[in-house]
């Protein structure tokens, strides 16, 4: 089932659905955790590093800490009870309806590889936008099936380290740094790609 649809970058294609409650209250439950602890001030170091003036979009925001702890933060989310979270704080923003134009930084935690089509939304990024990435890294396809990365009823998508950079490059973003720090934290095979939108 799995695809090779680009260089070092293999399809899955995902039939479920299974971001509900549930999957909203296990991403709660790691903010609590010492790695989940170590996670946020790492993304919140490299968001202060990388926004620039403007606001920032958190596209797949688990649980919302960084729309609820960073200032001038929106979100974007499929999960119902995230949806309702992110309209409840006046929060919730609409990337594939609105313009982004306001928006320095768009961020993609452990979220990118769960859209069928991230092409879609990274077209409508601006030019001198920053992008930041944090997404699972394989070695090549025969270790697809063996990393605990593989979530055939969550991720579409399966990059290498270069695969990923050539995908962005093919999207029209700029790789400014790639980036170990939350493999540091205790996470396995994580990294932290920054681009930007050229």
């Amino acid at each position: 089932m799995l695809k090779c649809v680009g260089y070092e970058h293999w399809f899955y294609p995902v039939d479920s659905f299974v971001y509900d409650e549930k999957y909203f209250d296990k991403y709660r439950g790691y903010k609590d955790s010492c790695i989940g602890d170590c996670i946020f001030k790492y993304r919140k170091e490299m968001i202060e590093k990388f926004r620039g003036s403007g606001h920032m979009l958190d596209v797949g925001v688990g649980c919302g800490q960084i729309v609820d702890e960073m200032p001038d933060a929106y979100g974007y989310d499929v999960n119902p009870t995230a949806v309702e979270m992110l309209l409840s704080n006046d929060t919730f923003f609409n990337p594939y309806e609105q313009p982004l134009d306001r928006f320095s930084l768009i961020t993609f935690f452990d979220s990118l590889e769960h859209i069928e089509n991230p092409e879609i939304l990274l077209s409508r990024i601006h030019s001198g936008a920053n992008v930041i990435v944090s997404i699972p890294v394989v070695y090549g396809y025969e270790d697809i099936k063996r990393s605990k990365h593989f979530r055939p009823d969550e991720h579409y998508h399966y990059f290498t380290l270069d695969g990923f950079k050539a995908y962005m490059a093919d999207q029209g973003f700029d790789w400014l740094i790639v980036d170990t720090g939350e493999i540091e934290c205790g996470r396995q095979d994580i990294y932290t790609f920054v681009f930007s939108k050229r």
